[in-house]
């Protein structure tokens, strides 16, 4: 009792000494990340949704809906969650995220996706990210889907695999250019580790990307962790295009 109420009035100087600010507006808020304002700002998705690729629907259309684009062709991986609608908010936290040194986001963005993914978390038998190019990594001195799935791998209890897969290849970023460009930037550009192929054997991986655009880079990563048998490739993202 005696340590409880200690911890509550350490907490209180702090609070006062260290108020708690808005990331955005630097407002002093009781706790989280945002103040009330700018959290409804994030766009969250929401059923109705395609159940493979989380694209979400205007309307319900029936109890597994799918959308074309994954009907004309189904994905490599087996389900993606996307937390958010990729726009100019979202757009604006994860930039802060990966390239000013927000790093406090990484503890948020952890949360929102072990909420998002308790359907299937059970199932889960390893946790691992899609990587940076060495020399990216060394330019921009942390992964942000490493740091996402690091603190995911501990508030799920969920073994972690940092080096599954290796980017090979030092590609242009995607955003820049066109979808045939996209596939093109990609080809060969990451590789399994082998030392894991018999760890991976019939077991479901959840990968960790920031943002999902066309797909193309989740696709190459799905597709090279089945072609190592894993049973299934399950694919977590903050913000996908709509």
């Amino acid at each position: 009792m005696y340590l409880k109420k200690l911890k509550s009035i350490l907490n209180y100087i702090i609070g006062i000494i260290m108020p708690n600010n808005c990331l955005i507006c630097k407002k002093i808020i009781a706790n989280g990340y945002f103040c009330q304002e700018h959290f409804k700002e994030i766009d969250f998705i929401s059923e109705p949704s395609c159940t493979i690729c989380s694209y979400p629907f205007e309307f319900e259309i029936e109890e597994d809906e799918i959308c074309a684009k994954c009907l004309s062709k189904k994905p490599q991986y087996d389900e993606l969650t996307a937390i958010f609608k990729y726009n100019d908010f979202s757009k604006k936290i994860i930039f802060d995220f990966k390239y000013n040194d927000k790093l406090i986001l990484a503890d948020f963005f952890a949360k929102l996706i072990h909420n998002s993914i308790k359907d299937y978390s059970d199932d889960i038998n390893f946790i691992s990210f899609v990587p940076l190019h060495k020399k990216r990594l060394r330019s921009r001195k942390y992964n942000q889907s490493a740091l996402i799935a690091k603190k995911l791998a501990k508030i799920s209890k969920t073994n972690i695999v940092f080096d599954l897969i290796i980017r090979k290849k030092n590609t242009k970023p995607q955003f820049l250019l066109s979808k045939s460009g996209r596939k093109e930037n990609l080809k060969g550009a990451f590789i399994f580790n082998k030392k894991y192929q018999d760890l991976i054997k019939n077991k479901n991986i959840l990968i960790i990307d920031d943002v999902f655009t066309t797909g193309a880079t989740i696709e190459s990563c799905s597709k090279i962790l089945k072609k190592n048998k894993a049973k299934k490739v399950y694919i977590a993202v903050l913000a996908r295009r709509v």
